[in-house]
């Protein structure tokens, strides 16, 4: 699962690829049906900021489960560290979208607009056993992409941005 790239509306993009990632873990992603729904979010008036996805996803929450999937997001302003240890220990079955000064996240990438990026924690099965790779950044400013190792600057990057982000978390499916 690719993230979409964006200039335009990084928080919204970051949002939806979480959307999809948590409604895959939990069996209630349908392509197709789920991503002309989840596109709204790319366009500047829907994902521009959090702000915007805040509200976009109050007015979506009972649509989304109705298409399966149930997932809970909350706005905050908590430190970077806290929310990375939230992720973690979710296991996959959690997320955020953080915002993010792009051009300490970034420098000399020419980031002027508002930035999001989303934090997700990877986990693969070897040898029959859940083994957690950690967490993993994903950047939807062109060129960039997926972030892993996280950058030692997003820590400096976010407290920019007060600390806001949007916190997603799955609850089940339908």
């Amino acid at each position: 699962m690719e993230i979409e790239t964006t200039r335009i509306s990084c928080a919204g993009a970051a949002t939806a690829f979480l959307l999809r990632r948590l409604g895959a873990l939990a069996g209630g992603y349908a392509p197709g049906v789920q991503d002309q729904f989840l596109r709204e979010l790319s366009v500047q008036s829907e994902g521009g900021d959090l702000a915007r996805v805040a509200r976009w996803f109050a007015g979506r929450t009972s649509e989304l489960a109705r298409l399966g999937n149930r997932v809970g997001a909350r706005m905050v302003a908590i430190r970077t560290p806290a929310i990375l240890d939230w992720v973690g220990a979710g296991e996959g079955h959690r997320g955020a979208v953080l915002a993010t000064a792009g051009d300490v996240l970034h420098p000399g990438a020419g980031i002027q607009s508002a930035h999001a990026i989303a934090v997700a924690c990877e986990s693969t099965r070897r040898l029959g056993f859940l083994q957690r790779d950690g967490l993993v950044g994903f950047d939807p400013w062109p060129g960039m992409g997926r972030l892993s190792p996280l950058p030692a600057q997003l820590e400096e990057a976010h407290r920019r941005c007060l600390h806001r982000a949007f916190l997603l978390y799955s609850y089940g499916w339908s």
